[in-house]
């Protein structure tokens, strides 16, 4: 059996390390108390996805392969406007995100992520907002230069947007869709672009979802 290198599990250590510090404190932040339906939907969902992904896998190979860790950064910008003579201020969203994915076949994958919201405006916000979820992603295409993958999650955090206004502090289950591209550039190592997509599932008035444009890396620590 081929012995894996020193630095792959330092950076495996590392990785592993950084999630989960991210989990801990998402878990036990003073900001988090979780609505006993948030709980359940959080369970139920996050149970059928990893069901889910599980099931579909059967007509495939199980074969557990790829671990990869991987990251992304976006900004999204709501412009300033003015609404019955009322103005309402424009604020920056920068969403750094963090995830670890499992190759469970051929072309499913299982995975977690952890997303930091840092939201900037002239008027007062509670920042930073956290986002944790689940997902499996499909590869649709795979080639030796690139790999197209859908993905269906979901998240749950403090992160709502909900007109007019700045986003507040409010937990949130979200569904979570979205596709993205990796390009090869070195053995192991992608650069992403793609656009994911967190719609929340509470019924708040005017609520949105979460839309994230990005660009970002992949590293396969394991294979």
């Amino acid at each position: 059996m081929e012995e894996i290198p020193g630095y792959v599990n330092l950076l495996r250590l590392q990785a592993t390390k950084t999630f989960w510090t991210g989990l801990s404190h998402f878990i036990k932040s003073s900001h988090f108390k979780f609505p006993l339906m948030s709980n359940l939907k959080f369970l139920f969902l996050s149970g059928y996805i990893f069901w889910h992904s599980g099931v579909v896998a059967q007509n495939d190979e199980i074969r557990f392969g790829d671990v990869e860790l991987g990251g992304f950064y976006s900004l999204v910008i709501d412009k300033e406007f003015i609404e019955d003579s009322t103005f309402y201020a424009g604020f920056a969203s920068h969403y750094i995100n963090m995830h670890l994915r499992n190759q469970i076949s051929e072309r499913w994958y299982i995975g977690g992520e952890v997303i930091t919201a840092i939201v900037v405006s002239s008027e007062p916000v509670e920042s930073p907002f956290f986002l944790f979820g689940v997902h499996s992603e499909y590869k649709i295409i795979s080639g030796n230069r690139a790999r197209l993958f859908g993905r269906l999650g979901f998240s749950t955090g403090d992160l709502s947007y909900a007109d007019p206004g700045v986003p507040e502090r409010r937990m949130v289950a979200n569904v979570a869709f979205g596709a993205s591209l990796e390009i090869y550039v070195a053995s192991g190592i992608s650069v992403d672009i793609g656009y994911y997509n967190h719609s929340p599932l509470n019924r708040i008035t005017n609520s949105y979802s979460a839309a994230m444009p990005f660009l970002g890396v992949h590293y396969r620590i394991r294979d």
